[in-house]
């Protein structure tokens, strides 16, 4: 009795994991999505819930050079009981003109299953643009904001204060 119980348990949770392999998404930007002329940037596409390789033509776009060979990365995680595998496509761009951009949405397949990759831009600005609006973002990336009990204070007077540091969401950060 307890070896069927057993066997009942192990096929429902590989029932389970099969069924949650299926789950596919996909997404995809360029990183960083504004350059200038001068600079080069990666176009990803991210398929999360496989590791099986894609198969797929990416579309051309008249101003970007766009390599046709991308770089794969494989990963896997098993976070708080839950796995999750992914496949990254890398594909290099160098910019030819000035101007914003969209590479339209195209198709791969996975294990014969078709998916959409979505629409993704990219802002190309004049050589030094990109760079003033780089610094212009970063000064809202992170901040530190202090509260104290009151405005004025004595001269090595002890005060409990509280200081707060902000830092954007999408900002990387490491411990």
């Amino acid at each position: 009795m307890n070896a069927k119980l057993l066997s009942t348990w192990v096929s429902s949770i590989l029932l389970l994991v099969s069924i949650k392999a299926e789950d596919i998404n996909v997404e995809a930007s360029f990183e960083p999505s504004k350059i200038s002329t001068a600079d080069k940037t990666v176009y990803k596409v991210r398929i999360s819930g496989t590791q099986k390789n894609p198969i797929g033509k990416i579309p051309n776009v008249d101003g970007l050079e766009i390599s046709k060979k991308p770089q794969l990365f494989r990963s896997a995680s098993f976070i708080d009981g839950i796995s999750s595998v992914r496949v990254e496509l890398s594909f290099q761009v160098k910019p030819q003109v000035i101007g914003t951009f969209q590479l339209p949405s195209w198709q791969i397949s996975v294990d014969d299953k078709s998916y959409s990759v979505p629409p993704a831009k990219l802002q190309v600005l004049p050589p030094g643009e990109s760079e003033r609006r780089v610094k212009e973002d970063l000064k809202n990336t992170a901040f530190l904001e202090i509260q104290l009990p009151r405005f004025s204070f004595y001269k090595d007077e002890t005060i409990l204060s509280e200081l707060t540091l902000f830092i954007w969401d999408g900002l990387p950060v490491t411990r």
